[in-house]
């Protein structure tokens, strides 16, 4: 099978491009969630794709996810068009949006991040983004480490970092999915191999992919930390998206 071409300049610079504008997008949905007391998941859904459309992002496969509270726990929700929940005091937020420049050939940007509403930050919710945080930084360092070396890991042995980190963090069997996934050029998921146990074969340089371990608690809460990455031909690993290293706080005081 042939392999798909790595990605040329003109692409790296377009899922660049792409990556900041999400990050755009995700400061002003916190502007929005700040000054809009009440809103519903679906009116924050629809305002992240009304800025999709002013900047120019396209948007395949499903819409963002936008997720308060208990749905946070589902690996991929999606708020109903109708009675989706309302943000208010003590609400947990998973925003988690995907998009690629309009243009031929531009690979996407992916990307997860939590914040909080309300004064202290539940105990159980820190403790959790805190083990998330250090699988996703625990998977990276695994994979410089390696790249350095002159090596390229399998999905499975990265997988296998995330997993064991969050097992030793007390969340044994709550990371529901595999860790990452490549990123394509006509959806978020590329046509790679998963970062997953089921995935013996090395990352393909050349491509980006998003590291993102999670935990997950239905009917109680989750979280999930996604960052992008490019493996280059190279073999160096250039980190695209800023990586979350607190929760972001919503509060007005």
């Amino acid at each position: 099978m042939k392999r798909r071409a790595a990605w040329t300049k003109a692409q790296l610079a377009a899922h660049l491009a792409a990556a900041r504008l999400l990050e755009q997008v995700r400061d002003e949905v916190w502007w929005y969630l700040r000054s809009q007391r009440r809103a519903s998941e679906r009116a924050t859904q629809e305002f992240v794709l009304g800025r999709f459309r002013r900047y120019g992002l396209r948007n395949e496969l499903s819409r963002p996810i936008v997720a308060f509270g208990a749905h946070t726990g589902e690996v991929h929700y999606f708020p109903p068009a109708r009675g989706s929940a309302r943000f208010r005091r003590g609400t947990w937020v998973l925003l988690d949006l995907w998009a690629r420049l309009q243009q031929p050939g531009a690979p996407y940007a992916d990307a997860t991040w939590m914040a909080w509403y309300g004064s202290r930050v539940p105990t159980r919710l820190a403790r959790a983004f805190a083990a998330v945080r250090a699988a996703r930084d625990a998977s990276l360092r695994y994979l410089l480490t390696q790249t350095a070396s002159g090596a390229v890991p399998s999905g499975a042995a990265l997988d296998g970092v995330a997993r064991r980190s969050l097992h030793r963090a007390g969340f044994r069997g709550k990371f529901t999915h595999s860790l990452g996934h490549s990123l394509g050029l006509h959806g978020p998921h590329g046509s790679q191999g998963p970062l997953s146990p089921k995935n013996p074969k090395s990352l393909v340089p050349g491509v980006g992919y998003t590291i993102e371990p999670g935990i997950y608690l239905p009917g109680r809460y989750g979280v999930r930390l996604e960052m992008d990455l490019m493996l280059t031909s190279e073999r160096q690993v250039i980190v695209t998206t800023a990586l979350q290293q607190n929760i972001i706080r919503l509060s007005a005081g």
